[in-house]
């Protein structure tokens, strides 16, 4: 299938970057150029995948998320406080990079319930993300 034939403009406000999506591929372009008869506009080099919320959400974001708040508690009962630092700070990293995801795959065709939802749930994942990195390193667990 020729996916140039299922392009379309995307609106976006004045001075900012444009973009053209096909069905499954948005190529980010920038003013002063000419992609397959888009006049003004010229392809940059980012293509960024438009994968299934679903997938953006559970798969890439809260099941790597949740796992690695799991070792990170399992090092706590360890006892072993460079690591569990080491998979906190992972843990507070990835929050943030997968909340960008979410909201960024929220924006434009996604305006729907789900999206909606999926950009509410990341408010409270956030807080309870900062709040627990910042309570589990304090204190050890209780012995048996």
């Amino acid at each position: 299938m020729d996916r140039t034939k299922t392009w379309h403009a995307i609106e976006r406000p004045a001075g900012v970057a444009c973009a053209v999506e096909a069905d499954d591929v948005v190529n980010v372009v920038a003013p002063g150029g000419n992609v397959d008869g888009h006049d003004g506009t010229k392809c940059a080099s980012r293509i960024v995948p438009q994968t299934p919320l679903w997938v953006v959400f559970w798969i890439r974001n809260a099941l790597p998320n949740a796992t690695l708040l799991a070792l990170a508690l399992w090092a706590r009962a360890e006892g072993d406080a460079i690591l569990r630092g080491y998979l906190l700070a992972c843990f507070l990293v990835h929050t943030g990079l997968a909340v960008r995801a979410i909201w960024m795959r929220t924006i434009g065709k996604d305006q729907t319930f789900f999206g909606a939802l999926a950009r509410a749930a990341c408010v409270p994942w956030v807080l309870n993300a900062v709040l627990l990195s910042a309570f589990l390193p304090l204190g050890t667990p209780s012995s048996p």
